[in-house]
């Protein structure tokens, strides 16, 4: 492998783990607002959390 390849593989991976990263903390940060909301929102839409 020349050193062209190697980087290419490293930018790729770089860009992969990024996204990857990236997408555990948006679920992550999504359900713990999905599990605990605000309870003036829980008291104003109750459908909402039914519906979910």
């Amino acid at each position: 492998m020349d050193a062209l390849t190697i980087e290419l593989y490293l930018s790729i991976f770089v860009i992969v783990a990024t996204v990857v990263i990236m997408a555990y903390i948006y679920r992550l940060f999504y359900k713990k607002i999905m599990e605990a909301p605000d309870p003036e929102e829980t008291q104003k839409t109750p459908e909402a959390k039914a519906h979910h």
